[in-house]
Parts: structure tokens; C-alpha cells; sequence
């Protein structure tokens, strides 16, 4: 408005709600971290990151701009697999976006046969099978028996590089049933 030599000015802000177009990767492993890329529009705003459900975490890395947004997600151990709605939030407020990133659990040991039945002073054998080859030096599975006065097997066995499976041997020292389990880095447990 100009009235005479008098001007006032007024500004007008529009907020534009942030709009996700991908995650780049679009999904992480329980119990890991992954650096990821929100890719969309109206970005620079976002002050926070955070997903639907319980066990997933997010933090906002530095380099945001319009179209993208580097987050740090933190996916605890115990978070339930499955897809989560992504939320972001300006200074205005929370938007719920139609992005989803997915939880994976590990893949797993897988054991062969799952059950043995043994006399006392006998022996059988069981297969751990991994689902990739295992690396340059082979991967080490930690063995253990739930009732080793019932079943000893030794403390470890080792999947050979580029292979994917480790036969181990169990014998039967008295009687009862034991649980033998096998836990190698990076996979769920058989």
C-alpha cells in the first residue's frame, strides 16, 4: 500500500509439504545401521526423520537439500520385519508419507537334519548351511548344547571359504533331549 510518501510491505510465506519419491536402499537387516538417500521434493525444511512402529531410528546427516535428505537408519535387533511408514517433520509439522522402508530379519543357519535320535555312546551328524559363500578365510558358526551331559558337539565349526556348509558331529553321552544351537555373524540362528 503506498499513501503518499508512506509504504508498508508484507511477506507471505507458502510452505510446500515434503513429498518422498524413493529410499535408496528402500530396506536394511535387523540389528544394523544403513546409510540411506530420502529422494522427492520440498526436503530442505525436514527436521527430523523418524518410522511407524517401534525399533527403527533415523538421523538426519549432514548435506540435505530439495530433493534429497541423508539419513543414518539404525535398525535395533529386535524390530519387528515388516514394512514402516516413513514420517517427516518440518517446522509447521508431521507429514505421513506414502514411502515405506522395509525391515529384513537376517537370513538364516538352517540345520539338516533338525532332529537326531541317538543311543547313548552314539554319534550322528548334523549340516549347518549358510545361504552365501562364505568369505576369504570361512565363517566361523559357534556351536553350543542346551544339555551337554545329554549331547556334546565341539565349540565351533568352520564353513570353509567359498563354501556354504559345515558338517559337525554329535555324541550322544546320556539320556534325555538337549537343544544344539548355531549362531554365525550376520545370520539368524539355527
Amino acid at each position: 500500500y503506498k499513501v503518499g510518501t508512506a509504504v508498508t510491505t508484507g511477506l507471505m510465506a507458502i510452505a510446500l509439504n515434503p513429498i518422498i519419491t524413493s529410499v535408496t536402499p528402500a530396506s536394511g537387516v535387523q540389528g544394523t545401521m544403513v546409510q540411506a538417500t530420502i529422494a522427492g521434493h520440498n526436503l530442505a525444511r525436514v527436521s527430523g526423520v523418524s518410522f511407524s512402529g517401534t525399533g527403527v531410528t533415523a538421523t538426519l546427516q549432514a548435506g540435505k537439500t530439495e530433493d534429497a535428505l541423508p539419513v543414518q537408519i539404525t535398525i535395533a535387533q529386535s524390530a519387528d520385519p515388516g514394512n514402516r511408514s516413513i514420517v517427516l517433520t518440518t517446522p509447521e509439522a508431521q507429514f505421513n508419507t506414502l514411502a515405506a522402508f522395509e525391515v529384513k530379519a537376517p537370513p538364516a543357519v538352517t540345520a539338516d537334519p533338525t532332529s537326531l535320535n541317538l543311543i547313548v555312546g552314539q554319534t550322528g551328524n548334523i549340516t549347518f548351511s549358510i545361504p552365501d559363500p562364505a568369505p576369504a578365510g570361512g565363517r566361523t558358526i559357534v556351536l553350543s548344547s542346551s544339555a551337554p551331559i545329554v549331547a556334546t558337539i565341539p565349540a565351533s565349526a568352520t564353513v570353509p571359504e567359498g563354501q556354504k556348509t559345515a558338517q559337525v558331529t554329535v555324541t550322544a553321552v546320556g539320556y534325555g533331549t538337549t537343544t544344539i544351537t548355531a549362531n554365525a555373524s550376520g545370520y539368524s540362528k539355527a
